[in-house]
């Protein structure tokens, strides 16, 4: 279930940032997929197991909306700099969290009953959380752009 909620957030948010017109229409496709098949997962492993095979998917599916969206950052001319806005960071902070975590969730659902296996997961997981938290915070750190017109003297 919180997969359906984590993804639901990240996804919303980029839709919101993202300008391309064809990716934001596909979007809430791949999004209902995937919700669609969290949920069979969910119902037909009686909520018996971790998932990692959603996580994966959802990983997979973040790590490409946060490619995209770095993109459009980089093609788009109206920010010189674009780790000056927060957009970039918070796309950055999704990108390493979930291709940190990516393998790690993939093992997850075999290994979750080793205990040597458990403090690994526990320690990687929680390095990339606490990087991913850092790299948010800086983004609300940053100042947003506002535009300044010029006063044009009337004559």
């Amino acid at each position: 279930m919180f997969t359906i909620v984590e993804y639901s957030a990240v996804t919303y948010y980029f839709y919101q940032i993202l300008r391309n017109t064809t990716v934001r229409q596909i979007v809430p496709v791949i999004s209902l997929l995937f919700v669609g098949y969290c949920i069979y997962d969910l119902i037909s492993s009686k909520f018996s197991h971790f998932d990692s095979i959603p996580v994966a998917i959802e990983a997979i599916l973040i790590i490409g909306f946060c490619i995209i969206v770095l993109f459009e950052k980089i093609k788009r001319t109206d920010t010189l700099f674009i780790y000056s806005t927060s957009d970039f960071w918070i796309a950055v902070s999704f990108l390493i969290y979930f291709a940190g975590t990516f393998f790690l969730y993939i093992y997850a659902q075999n290994y979750m009953n080793n205990e040597k296996f458990l403090n690994n997961y526990n320690l990687i997981n929680s390095s990339f959380v606490t990087l991913r938290n850092i790299l948010i915070a800086i983004a609300f750190l940053i100042k947003p752009k506002t535009e300044t017109y010029p006063i044009i003297p009337s004559k």
